[in-house]
């Protein structure tokens, strides 16, 4: 199988999975300073997406060359109560304005469908328009410790892979929080 790739984005030492096809990697963006709104529109006009499922918490954009996105206000309260509006004993006034006011203190999240690592350029649209949107990280609060999280496959399922990663992470995870300049909110947040 012939791959190509963007050279900007390095590759990792394997990029063929066992199948023999490109691993995939899911992102997980964290940020503030928009609106579940605004967020799925940015969504939408930066990858030629179309919003589907939605709650006052929630909403799925489908952009058909990349997958299902989940645009959501990271926090299981209100997700669990806006997907249960009518059984949840909270008016759907109620939920919308508990919505807007999770969004001044609790991230939004974009969840990326699995890509290929050969197209990871492929987001670079969207990580401009947030910016240009107001999209903000840790680094604008005292209290934020937002994320990128970054889910790859795998190269196999076979122990030796699994092994060598579960041990690079025990050595090193000190090493790469130093050397990334991981800052005090971060460090004491028990999701980080």
């Amino acid at each position: 199988m012939a791959l190509t790739w963007d050279k900007s984005y390095p590759l990792p030492p394997t990029v063929l999975n066992a199948d023999g096809e490109a691993r995939r990697v899911g992102f997980e963006l964290e940020f503030s300073g928009l609106s579940l709104e605004d967020t799925v529109n940015t969504v939408c006009h930066a990858l030629g997406g179309r919003a589907g499922r939605r709650t006052h918490a929630e909403c799925e954009v489908r952009v058909d060359a990349l997958g299902n996105f989940n645009v959501e206000i990271d926090w299981n309260f209100l997700k669990h109560r806006a997907g249960e509006t009518s059984d949840s004993g909270l008016s759907d006034a109620w939920l919308q304005t508990l919505s807007h006011m999770a969004a001044l203190l609790v991230p939004m999240e974009i969840v990326c469908p699995p890509i290929p690592v050969t197209d990871l350029d492929a987001l670079d649209p969207l990580v401009e328009a947030l910016r240009t949107a107001g999209a903000v990280g840790t680094e604008e609060s005292l209290l934020a410790a937002y994320g990128v999280h970054i889910n790859a496959e795998v190269p196999a399922l076979d122990i030796e892979p699994i092994w060598r990663y579960l041990r690079a992470y025990a050595l090193l995870q000190w090493w790469l929080v130093d050397a990334h300049g991981v800052d005090a909110t971060r460090r004491a947040s028990p999701y980080v």
